[in-house]
């Protein structure tokens, strides 16, 4: 399986925030809609021997999550999509553990790439906030944390607490 160019992704994360989140469909956050591949990218590392052609071609590694932090396209829809699907979470839980988890995931791994940037320091900190917001959902809607993604998050930021980083560009 091979990772597609980063343009795909940056083309479909767009088309999708256009036609699904921008215009607040009200059932953006069902299995109707599919689109966790480009709007919460996974790092290829994160993917098994079962995942989906699809899954692949829209992973991430380091270079691409680099070039994903510099582009601000790229960050504004990524915060305004995960600010949007949580905010439907809190209100009802759409029972679409799948896509909870890709969030968890691509935010955790987003999270550890930022963690000792001080260029993005603002970025981590908004990306925390997300993840806790996230946990706090998962633990009041009593989800079930069956593709691990909750207790991986949970763990991460108990080992890694938020670091003390100079918030120095506006780099969001």
């Amino acid at each position: 399986m091979t990772i597609g160019p980063l343009s795909a992704l940056l083309e479909k994360q767009k088309q999708t925030y256009e036609m699904v989140f921008k215009p607040e469909v009200s059932d953006f956050d069902t299995p109707r809609y599919h689109y966790d591949w480009w709007l919460f990218p996974l790092p290829i590392t994160e993917l098994g021997a079962n995942s989906s052609p699809r899954a692949f071609y829209y992973s991430i590694d380091s270079t691409k999550t680099r070039a994903l932090l510099e582009n601000s396209s790229f960050k504004e829809i990524y915060l305004d999509c995960i600010e949007k699907y949580l905010g439907a979470q809190e209100v009802r839980w759409n029972g679409y553990g799948i896509r909870f988890a890709k969030l968890l995931l691509s935010l955790k791994h987003f999270i550890s790439f930022t963690d000792d940037e001080n260029e993005y320091a603002s970025l981590n900190m908004k990306l925390r906030n997300f993840a806790e917001l996230a946990l706090k959902i998962a633990d009041t809607k009593h989800i079930v944390d069956e593709f691990h993604a909750i207790s991986t998050m949970r763990k991460y930021l108990q080992e890694y607490p938020s670091r003390d980083l100079t918030i120095s560009t506006p780099n969001m």
